[in-house]
């Protein structure tokens, strides 16, 4: 008769598998770049049809009055009845807003006359558009503005 022997397998020992740092943070930024992505527009056209808002100056700024003009356009196609305003504001805290409300001169285009930026300095001028449907847009413009 052969006697029978048990054996035991004994499990592997645990271990824990650690990730290098670099690796982890590679990995972080793999899974950002993805989700992004993934929020992208789809190619369908759909994005061509946005509101543009072009604002620019149309002359020199300097310190007071300083006339904008924004163009509006859908598709390319010119926006017209829309409420523009601007509102510029200095790089720095300390100084109040200048708020005006752009006047419709035809084809899309507006004009601000009305404007005062009363100091020399960097500004940031923000044009806010509402479509006669309700869309919204916006445009911002930086510019420097020379003492008079």
């Amino acid at each position: 008769m052969i006697a029978a022997r048990s054996v035991s397998q004994a499990a592997p020992p645990s271990r824990t598998v650690r990730t290098p740092p670099r690796l982890a943070a590679a990995l972080v930024l793999l899974g950002a770049v993805l989700a992004l992505a993934a929020c992208k527009p789809s190619g369908d056209g759909a994005a061509s049809n946005a509101i543009t808002v072009t604002a620019r100056l149309a002359d020199e700024a300097r310190a007071g009055l300083v006339p904008v003009v924004i163009e509006v356009s859908e598709g390319g196609a010119p926006v017209l009845g829309a409420k523009v305003e601007v509102e510029g504001d200095m790089t720095h805290a300390g100084m109040a807003p200048a708020t005006a409300t752009a006047t419709e001169v035809g084809g899309g285009t507006y004009r601000v006359d009305d404007l005062v930026l009363g100091m020399a300095g960097d500004w940031i001028l923000s044009v806010k558009v509402t479509t006669t449907s309700g869309q919204r847009a916006a445009g911002e413009l930086l510019t420097t503005v020379r003492a008079r």
